[in-house]
């Protein structure tokens, strides 16, 4: 693929039903969050198991929920087969003029991630960084299944979501399931919906789908301000059964 077409080929527009207009409108649509470097985590989840390997181009790797596709250009620029999908217009277009300018390729989609428009085994990698967390728990186990779907046999997977001690989730209204919603205050304020996850939550919605490899709970605190957790979010290891 070229780098224009990575601007203009788009194989699926319709962001679906379970997409929140809101992260267009407010975030995105609003110049916000349209980031431009890759998160550490995602750097170094995708080098300790890729950076190796002789033909990097082989190696299909899918970020669900890119944004404005800042991590799909840092696997662009090491080589790797790299796709993207978000429900926003704005992200998708911003992340295609981007790659265009860059000289870089990918597949770039608007679209819904309960429904992913690839074939079954199509990547050997998955990336979600923060993207699935913000759904009701039905949507979120729907996206995980479309992403065991995808993913090869053996194929890895990053997802990081929020976990419940996360102070921000005091402003929102439960909504039963482990999801809140209109935050009256704090991080989520502009953010229509978040699900934070316990213990429990990641053996049942990622445990009965994947092997697990790693966990591990990510807690930041200010101490600037007098101490205290500002952020708790689940960092999980994943990989699809070879059987």
């Amino acid at each position: 693929m070229t780098a224009e077409q990575a601007m203009i080929s788009p194989p699926a527009e319709d962001a679906g039903e379970g997409f929140d207009r809101r992260w267009e409108s407010a975030v995105y649509g609003a110049g916000r969050h349209l980031n431009l470097y890759p998160h550490s985590a995602v750097v170094s989840f995708v080098l300790r198991r890729y950076a190796a390997l002789p033909q990097r181009a082989e190696v299909r790797i899918l970020e669900v929920g890119c944004g404005a596709g800042n991590n799909v250009w840092f696997l662009a620029r090491e080589g790797f087969s790299a796709a993207g999908i978000d429900g926003s217009r704005t992200a998708i277009g911003f992340a295609r003029d981007r790659f265009a300018r860059d000289g870089l390729s990918a597949e770039l989609v608007t679209g819904d991630f309960q429904s992913l428009p690839w074939g079954g085994e199509s990547f050997d990698c998955v990336i979600d960084r923060g993207s699935i967390t913000h759904n009701r728990r039905a949507v979120i186990a729907r996206t995980l299944d479309e992403v065991r779907r995808v993913l090869k046999p053996g194929g890895g997977f990053l997802s990081m979501i929020y976990g419940t001690g996360h102070p921000a989730r005091r402003f929102g209204t439960p909504l039963g399931d482990g999801a809140f919603s209109d935050f009256s205050d704090g991080y989520f304020a502009d953010i229509a919906l978040t699900f934070f996850a316990r213990d429990a939550d990641i053996d049942e919605l990622y445990g009965s789908r994947f092997s697990i490899e790693s966990k591990e709970l990510e807690v930041i605190e200010d101490h600037r301000q007098g101490g205290g957790c500002v952020k708790a979010m689940w960092h999980l290891g994943c990989r699809k059964p070879l059987q």
